[in-house]
């Protein structure tokens, strides 16, 4: 098993689904408000309990408006649990995750928008969580009977699943592998506190601005390091791109700049 891909995935509240930022604790505590779903979901905002705060201490902490309540349903993915790591995609996501030949043993990143509710200016996209693929299972009927055997509940396998087209999950490894050798550091889980390592935003600027955190050659397209239609240069001579846009998926290509892959598990490794 080796880690090719780095696949930098966005989730959680945004300016669409939730409307604001997911909050990050004065004591540095990261929580990301997964979006919400109309339809019967597994989870309410009022059961989640991430990182040893509650759903309703971040709803509190990021001042939720009206539209929510902690009765909402929520779509609550990734689902990082002590005993398994779970994440579904659909649709145009899950395709360009298939376009560019993401597979067992590549690696996702989550990341979110994110702020310090108490300080001003402090919007950025914020790394939250990590998931390496050990299996990865296609289509509805298969999700649910796979989520059966394990008895547990996730929103890509629960109540009507028709709008779901492409509907895949992935399932995180017990440890982070990589050229077949097992390491000490967990195959999935979530950062519990906010640092700079994780903050994907280039100080000073917008949230959507990013300083590559890696070094090797950059490109974009199809071949490329960056895969992706929604990431383009800022300023090449100082390593930073924007990566506007509602794209989800952005898929690095660890195979062709190991430094891609080396950056992740040392980010994982100082920060889990």
């Amino acid at each position: 098993m080796n880690i090719n891909r780095v696949i930098l995935s966005r989730k959680g509240f945004d300016s669409a689904a939730g409307k604001q930022a997911s909050p990050i604790f004065s004591d540095n505590t990261l929580f990301s408000l997964p979006i919400p779903q109309k339809r019967a979901s597994p989870n309410k905002y009022g059961d989640l309990f991430i990182n040893q705060k509650s759903g309703e201490e971040a709803f509190i902490e990021a001042g939720v408006g009206k539209n929510l309540s902690l009765d909402s349903f929520c779509h609550y993915d990734p689902m990082i649990l002590p005993e398994i790591g779970l994440f579904g995609q659909v649709g145009n996501a899950q395709g360009i995750l298939e376009k560019r030949g993401v597979g067992v043993g590549d690696l996702f990143i989550f990341f979110g928008w994110f702020k310090k509710y108490f300080q001003k200016k402090s919007d950025c996209h914020h790394i939250f969580g990590w998931l390496q693929i050990n299996e990865i299972i296609k289509g509805s009927d298969a999700i649910i009977n796979y989520l059966k055997t394990i008895n547990v509940e996730h929103p890509h396998g629960y109540g009507d699943l028709s709008s779901y087209s492409n509907n895949t999950l992935y399932v995180g490894t017990r440890k982070l592998v990589d050229n077949s050798i097992e390491m000490e550091i967990p195959g999935f889980g979530l950062f519990p506190k906010s640092s700079s390592e994780l903050i994907l935003t280039n100080k000073g600027s917008s949230k959507s601005i990013w300083k590559i955190p890696f070094e090797g050659e950059i490109s974009f397209g199809m071949e490329g390091v960056f895969m992706s239609q929604v990431t383009k240069w800022h300023d090449q001579s100082n390593n930073l791109i924007s990566s506007g846009g509602r794209g989800q998926e952005i898929v690095l290509n660890s195979k062709k700049n190991p430094a891609i892959k080396n950056w992740a598990i040392n980010l994982i490794s100082k920060n889990s």
